[in-house]
């Protein structure tokens, strides 16, 4: 089962961050590390948004951000 991330770009004074956002309830920040991207996190989406509203980002310069 595929699941549905809603994505927005974030404008900040010096890059443009992705973010993608999924589920409901209780917010839970999901950051990758050194050279990963929002989609190091793929396997456990689904499980997290049954339960929670998850928030997760590609820091400046990695996965779909710039």
């Amino acid at each position: 089962m595929r699941t549905e991330i809603r994505y927005r770009d974030v404008l900040t004074r010096s890059a443009r961050v992705r973010v993608g956002e999924l589920g409901s309830g209780r917010p839970i920040v999901l950051v990758h590390d050194l050279f990963g991207s929002h989609e190091d996190f793929e396997p456990i989406l689904a499980a997290l948004a049954a339960k929670m509203h998850v928030i997760l980002l590609d820091l400046p310069g990695f996965g779909e951000s710039e």
